[in-house]
């Protein structure tokens, strides 16, 4: 017996190091793809600077398309095959690009094997081009019998800034050596899991008080981090691994089981310690536990219940790191497919936005001088200008992180004691928004050259852009209709004056006039109103003075529900507001009367940012509202041209 227990010992060590191996290969596996990817994007970067001829937009989709190693398609509006990677005309078995470009894809499709796939990338291109949205299919596949190699699929609508339908790029990405090698961990885990099984479980009795009997296994103490279990309850075990109330489910299933009220299937559903989040009272020692429970009969008609206990910790992180692994991995697809659509320059320019924030936030953290709450309020404005960028560009992705971070600034807020040591876990936070930063600038900078001088000459075309684009999408993601005039803005003064200050300003007038004035078509319409809403934006310069007017023909101020959240919030006496003191209280910091948060609003900072701003810039704030007709903001800033 004890040779057969050496043997089997010996084998689970050999199969913990075989699955050791195999985790090395699989982090070497990944990291040689990153360089292969990184010298396919380096010469893609090479190439790109010697076609300065052609639109940087085009330029980005052929350098990727030349030097990809998966299977890259471009279909035009017609679906028509416009480019194709090498490594597709290799799948093709096809020299010469000509003969399948100008294809329509239906006839390409042919080549992968069996209907089902073809029926999918069909259905798949339809429901992108309808939703204008990135589209998955599930799983893996093989392409054709010749091909052995397992690919995932996506299907991405290419849409212009003026979400005009213009193709669909089709990407066939190859994982099978990742699959394999999940394979083969899969297989050794399930072969450790075995032998543990057999050799390593806690296997004990207890009665219907629960209470543990002797000649439990050896592994038992190992397991449970305990000592000299026989006569102990083990209900009084799991004290530290569940609250009061859950452990009155506990006694309740465990009476089912030993009285065999239910039958053994439907009490292995009802598991309540199927993965158990399991800590020792005795060394607070944390792990996960997979735990097992049958009614048996000793012969003398006592019943009792017979348990058992894995440890199944060293699975259960193992599958946490795949799956963050898996995680990342489709972020960095979902950034790719967001910053292919965008133009260069205005990419350029608000990479240039986040990195001056960055270092303002940075700089905030590291200054003990400034009293928290106020350092609070300037880093969650900072977030707040870099969110409603990333989320008018489409960086669904990057935005999403932000408004996290902002969260976390708000909990913060509301902490009574917010000392400076506090404030630092912001960093954590910061340092994840930098690292995203950082890896938006790798996608794009090693396949694009920006002309610095091309972006400077257009910095009037590219904010005017700006403000269309947030009009667009903010109004578009609120279902509400919006046309927006800058007809008395001139271009010309634009290169003149403070550029991030005034964009960020008139940016969160966009959000805040389509979030709070213009009213959902529907509404309009009840009212007498056209359907779709107006804002105007207005920049002129009179002697020393820069004077911008944005107006919408919304809802205008509700003071009444103003002055309800005003005085919530201690902000006001009752009874003694005016409608000048509550034009006031809406441009303080986490004042908004939105009941709900949202990508676009409902936090508060949207305005608080923009008095800021302006206060930045030495200037003045006006404000005109009437009920049903309109809000208009004019704002007061010293300029001058020399």
């Amino acid at each position: 017996m004890s040779d057969t227990v050496e043997t089997l010992q010996q084998r689970i060590k050999e199969l913990e190091l075989g699955y050791r191996k195999k985790e090395r290969e699989l982090v070497h596996l990944q990291e040689a793809q990153k360089r292969e990817k990184n010298i396919a994007l380096m010469k893609a970067d090479q190439q790109a600077a010697q076609t300065t001829e052609e639109r940087e937009g085009d330029k980005f989709l052929r350098l990727l398309m030349e030097n990809s190693y998966d299977l890259l398609l471009l279909l035009d509006q017609e679906g028509r095959l416009s480019y194709c990677t090498k490594t597709f005309l290799e799948f093709l078995h096809v020299s010469d690009s000509n003969t399948v470009i100008g294809k329509n894809f239906a006839e390409l499709s042919g080549v992968f094997t069996g209907s089902t796939l073809a029926i999918e990338l069909k259905e798949a291109l339809e429901k992108a081009v309808q939703k204008k949205t990135l589209v998955e299919l599930t799983g893996t596949r093989f392409l054709n019998s010749d091909n052995p190699h397992e690919y995932t699929v996506a299907v991405l609508p290419m849409i212009n800034p003026r979400r005009e339908y213009e193709g669909a790029m089709l990407l066939f990405h190859d994982v099978t050596e990742i699959e394999e090698a999940n394979r083969n961990l899969k297989a050794q885990r399930d072969a450790i899991t075995i032998m543990q099984d057999n050799l390593k479980a806690g296997i004990f009795l207890m009665d219907k008080d629960f209470v543990i009997q002797g000649n439990y296994s050896a592994a038992l103490e190992e397991i449970l981090v305990e000592k000299d279990l026989a006569g102990k309850y083990f209900t009084d075990l799991l004290s530290f691994s569940f609250s009061a109330k859950e452990m009155e489910s506990v006694r309740d299933y465990f009476t089912m089981v030993v009285n065999r009220l239910v039958s053994a299937s439907k009490l292995d559903s009802m598991n309540p310690m199927d993965e158990l989040n399991y800590v020792s009272v005795t060394s607070r020692q944390e792990k996960t536990l997979r735990c097992e429970f049958a009614s048996i009969d000793q012969g003398s008609g006592q019943l009792f219940i017979l348990a058992t206990i894995t440890d199944i910790s060293r699975e259960t992180l193992l599958q946490k790191q795949l799956q963050q692994e898996q995680q990342k991995r489709e972020s960095e697809m979902r950034s790719l497919f967001e910053v292919i659509q965008l133009d260069p320059a205005i990419f350029s320019e608000f990479m240039s936005d986040v990195v001056y924030n960055s270092d303002r936030i940075t700089a905030i953290l590291k200054n003990k001088d400034v009293e928290s709450s106020e350092a609070l309020i300037e880093i969650y404005q900072l977030v707040h200008a870099i969110k409603s960028d990333a989320y008018i560009l489409g960086l669904e992705d990057f935005g999403g992180k932000l408004h996290d971070l902002e969260s976390e600034i708000k909990k913060l807020q509301q902490d009574e004691d917010t000392s400076f040591s506090k404030m630092l876990h912001l960093v954590v936070g910061v340092e994840n928004i930098l690292a995203e930063q950082d890896k938006l600038e790798e996608i794009i900078g090693r396949i694009r050259n920006f002309d610095k001088e091309k972006t400077l000459d257009n910095v009037d075309n590219m904010m005017l852009e700006s403000f269309r684009q947030a009009c667009a999408r903010i109004s578009q993601d609120l279902n509400k209709q919006v046309r927006f005039s800058m007809e008395a803005v001139d271009p010309e003064l634009l290169q003149r004056i403070p550029r991030r200050e005034v964009k960020e300003i008139i940016i969160q007038l966009i959000r805040n006039a389509i979030y709070h004035g213009i009213e959902l078509p529907d509404e309009r319409a009840a009212k007498g109103k056209d359907p779709t809403g107006v804002i105007d934006l207005s920049m002129q310069t009179k002697k020393s003075t820069l004077k911008i007017v944005l107006k919408d023909d919304g809802r205008g101020l509700d003071f009444n529900r103003i002055s309800e959240k005003a005085e919530r919030q201690g902000l006001i006496q009752k009874n003694k507001e005016n409608k000048t003191l509550l034009a006031q209280v809406i441009f303080m910091p986490g004042f908004s009367t939105s009941k709900d948060e949202g990508a676009h609003a409902g936090r508060g900072m949207g305005l608080s940012l923009v008095r800021a701003r302006v206060k930045d810039l030495h200037g003045e704030i006006k404000l005109q509202s009437r009920l049903d007709q309109g809000t208009t903001f004019t704002l007061l800033i010293p300029f001058s041209d020399q």
